[in-house]
């Protein structure tokens, strides 16, 4: 293949630049892109253009997304993410399936992403 879009399942530790890096080196072509970003220990669909198929990239829609996630809690790292050295720890009350459900309803919606800044610390945009 020379031209084409690519919908690639994403592994953990693998960087997003590092997917197009081998598709470089797969297709013996420096034009390849991909649309969004996973950050290395996320998982998922990563849409990787390659040649001519990077001219298609900003038709492609890439504002609607959803996330699975898992949580610790009591616990809070660095970063905000599963990267940090945990810098906090405290006890975590008894909660009932109710409160649980309440806390997390919190997440559901329309949100707004976070950048990182220079010192690895999420920054709202």
């Amino acid at each position: 293949m020379k031209d084409g879009i690519v919908i690639l399942d994403k592994e953990k530790g693998v960087t997003s630049r590092k997917c197009d890096n081998a598709f470089q080196r797969l297709f013996h072509t420096k034009k390849v892109g991909h649309l969004g970003t996973l950050d290395p220990f996320a998982t998922g669909l990563l849409i990787v253009a390659i040649g001519k198929g990077c001219k298609f990239l900003p038709f492609l829609p890439d504002e609607e997304k959803t996330y699975l996630a898992s949580l610790k809690l009591g616990a809070s790292s660095s970063t905000g993410d599963p990267e940090g050295e945990i810098e906090e720890g405290f006890d975590v009350p008894k909660l009932s399936d109710k409160e649980v459900v309440a806390a997390l309803s919190s997440f559901l919606g329309e949100s707004e992403h976070a950048k990182r800044d220079q010192n690895r610390r999420q920054t709202p945009l």
